[in-house]
């Protein structure tokens, strides 16, 4: 746990990540979250679902920003860092609050699908498809204006292809029958924007 003489403990960190979170009970309790890498587009859409859904949306970059902030590196604790990715959800879920998780799921997809279920509520994955320039250019392009307050991915093109050689040594994929919808992220934003509404219409018939 973080403790940096006696200054931040892991509670004192965790209680300043939840405290700005809108708890927001729900009827049909679930999670929206991502199969597809850097640069798929899972913020955007994330953010749209968000919008247009009135949920909240949760990143794990969001803790690496918050323990940046504070002075202690990713790397060193990168074991508290996805605890805490863990414990938020937890908290969502008791608080019976549906949310998006803007991550990649598909290497622990079981898992996740386990954890909701223990608690009540569905997991819904959202694949997202997009072609390699397009993602190349994207990882690109938000590099150039990496800002150090954000909390949004840094990936590199380098994060890319590790991605793309754990993709291909999964042994354990996620099943086709087991994704809740697909989204084309190598569209327009209208295009796309066309294709979430229609990810809305069936997530209200769950």
């Amino acid at each position: 746990m973080v403790n940096n003489n006696n200054e931040y403990s892991y509670n004192q960190i965790f209680n300043n990540l939840i405290s700005n979170i809108p708890l927001k009970k729900s009827e049909k309790l679930y999670g929206i979250t991502f199969v597809g890498g850097p640069g798929y587009g899972k913020s955007t859409i994330a953010k749209m679902l968000s919008s247009k859904l009135d949920i909240y949306s949760v990143t794990n970059d969001e803790i690496r920003r918050l323990y940046e902030s504070l002075g202690f590196s990713e790397e060193k604790y990168s074991h508290d860092i996805k605890k805490m990715g863990y414990d938020r959800r937890v908290y969502l879920l008791k608080n019976k609050t549906s949310h998006i998780l803007d991550v990649n799921m598909e290497f622990a997809w079981e898992r996740a699908i386990n954890s909701y279920q223990s608690l009540g509520a569905k997991l819904l994955f959202i694949e997202l498809v997009c072609s390699e320039g397009t993602i190349l250019r994207r990882i690109k392009e938000r590099e150039e204006s990496f800002n150090q307050n954000d909390n949004y991915s840094r990936a590199t093109d380098q994060d890319y292809y590790k991605y793309l050689e754990l993709k291909k040594n999964n042994q354990n994929q996620i099943p086709p029958d087991m994704i809740f919808y697909s989204i084309d992220t190598d569209k327009s934003i209208d295009e796309i924007e066309k294709q979430v509404e229609l990810l809305i219409k069936k997530i209200e018939e769950i």
